[in-house]
């Protein structure tokens, strides 16, 4: 499969659903569970957000 062909950006974008779809998900469940041990869940949530998107844009420019 070469790079940037139809079957490349196909998988590519397949790719990015599904890591959008698991940060929803954390996006949901990370403040419910910081809320059940007790952590003051704002800056912590801020930061976890900022680190996973940080990572998140890494990938896909090493990828691209």
């Amino acid at each position: 499969m070469g790079c940037f062909s139809l079957p490349w950006l196909e998988q590519l974008l397949i790719w990015l659903v599904i890591v959008c779809a698991v940060v929803a998900i954390l996006r949901l469940l990370v403040p419910f569970i910081l809320a059940q041990l007790g952590a003051g869940g704002d800056i912590i949530m801020k930061a976890i957000n900022i680190v996973m998107w940080a990572f998140i844009v890494v990938v896909v420019i090493y990828i691209a």
